[in-house]
């Protein structure tokens, strides 16, 4: 018997390896050189040489689910020669349906998504961020926000949906691997609380985009951030009012970005409380994702606390 489980994992473990041979050798091509040289190029091409990453999961995981039921086989002879006291049959279960989840993990995974109420939508955009702004002087420091800014928004709000997406699949991933645990092993057992946290943070990171406008329109009522700026009574004293719009439109675009990061990392530290990590809490998962939340809208927020002062003459008026 021994011989043969032996046999078997060598066996897995050399389609495994071939199987990440070829998806490597057919993943690699040579990187395009920059036409213009600039930071995005570099998120871009990450972006581009990433797009295979969620397939060797898939693949990986085909390779396991098959080891698994060859597991559940091999379990089930052992229940049926020695008698449930050495195999359980609800072990050969578990073997068997989760090698079958992890076969047809794409299903899975878009099971879970639909489950949590997520469609896969893009990431919502800074509403009024115009990418052809220009500051003031050129070599000015207002010039050099907002040419950051135009560079980086874009392909940084993409690569944050991707990074997002494989996170997800692959939580989803080990989630399924978690239901060949046994009760012992508490929060991340088969059906402990960590690993339905597992199955809900994967599904919510790998649909973000959702995730995100689901909890803009939460808190604020809408799923668009404010990034348009009126300067109400100042204005009309200003030397030129757009240059100086277009720099608060880059930083609270900036404030974007770190919002989603943000609620990205208060949804993981949910799934670390869930596992039973001391240094992660619920607490400290709610404050990521409603502060992140709220930066991602902050233009609305400042127009509440204006609101709540009564200041609605002056001040910045965000739209």
């Amino acid at each position: 018997m021994m011989f043969k489980l032996t046999k078997f994992t060598k066996l897995a473990i050399y389609f495994t390896s071939v199987f990440m041979a070829h998806t490597a050798h057919a993943a690699v091509t040579p990187p395009a050189t920059p036409a213009g040289g600039k930071l995005s190029d570099i998120i871009k091409g990450l972006g581009d040489n990433s797009e295979s990453i969620p397939q060797l999961i898939n693949g990986i995981a085909f390779v396991i689910g098959f080891a698994f039921i060859g597991m559940a086989l091999f379990k089930v002879r052992k229940h049926v020669e020695y008698g449930p006291q050495t195999t359980s049959l609800i072990e050969c279960v578990k073997y068997f349906v989760a090698g079958a989840m992890m076969m047809v993990v794409p299903v899975v995974v878009d099971n879970v998504v639909t489950t949590v109420g997520a469609d896969g939508a893009a990431i919502q955009g800074a509403t009024g961020w115009d990418n052809t702004a220009t500051g003031g002087a050129s070599g000015g420091l207002d010039t050099l926000v907002v040419n950051f800014m135009k560079d980086l928004h874009g392909p940084v709000i993409i690569m944050l949906g991707g990074v997002c997406f494989i996170i997800g699949f692959a939580l989803i991933v080990f989630g399924i691997h978690r239901l060949t645990k046994t009760a012992q092993e508490g929060p991340r057992g088969p059906a402990g609380m960590g690993t339905i946290a597992t199955f809900i943070v994967g599904g919510l990171l790998t649909s973000f985009a959702t995730t995100m406008a689901s909890s803009s329109n939460t808190l604020f009522g809408r799923t668009d951030a404010m990034t348009k700026i009126d300067f109400m009574a100042l204005e009309s004293s200003m030397a030129n009012p757009e240059y100086v719009k277009n720099v608060f439109s880059a930083i609270l675009a900036f404030m974007f970005i770190v919002g989603l990061i943000s609620v990205a990392r208060g949804l993981y530290l949910f799934k670390m409380s869930a596992d039973g990590n001391q240094q992660a809490t619920l607490m400290g998962a709610a404050s990521h994702v409603i502060a992140g939340t709220m930066l991602v809208n902050f233009g609305q927020v400042a127009n509440m606390i204006q609101n709540t002062l009564g200041l609605t003459t002056y001040g910045i008026l965000f739209n």
